[in-house]
């Protein structure tokens, strides 16, 4: 499709009649078509124009596999923060639950060794003065 429409421009222009001050040219055809050297001019600048164009649609495919291949990322990352948020609940559930589990398995004033020991110290010495003065 380039091609032709660069082959129908180069047609219409050569063909084409352009109001022209015949009395300053000697050859009025030189202000209507295009040179040689023109001609090649424009066909290698549409060629490197063409080649261009190729490598940017290339350019614009694989950029378009990126955004997809990150959109993909971007969803799958969000279920796993979602999935994540979730674990971090039911895990702070646990930890509630132990906290309720240690404050049932604390032991109570009564349940302490230090106090037995104090206990046993008060009793054997109260026994000991108890023997002592009924020996006596």
């Amino acid at each position: 499709m380039k091609y032709l429409l660069a082959l129908l421009f180069m047609l219409f222009t050569c063909t084409t009649h352009a109001q022209i001050d015949s009395t300053r040219m000697t050859n009025p055809i030189d202000s209507i078509c295009f040179t040689e050297q023109q001609v090649q001019d424009i066909s290698y600048t549409i060629d490197s124009l063409i080649i261009k164009d190729s490598v940017n649609q290339v350019i614009i495919s694989e950029q378009d596999g990126v955004i997809t291949s990150q959109s993909q990322y971007m969803r799958l990352d969000s279920l796993e923060i979602m999935f994540l948020n979730e674990n971090v609940k039911f895990l702070e559930g646990n930890i509630n639950d132990y906290i309720k589990i240690n404050q049932q398995l604390k032991p109570k004033w009564y349940e302490k060794p230090g106090l037995y020991f104090i206990l046993g110290i008060v009793t054997t010495t109260a026994i000991a003065n108890y023997v002592v003065v009924t020996v006596r």
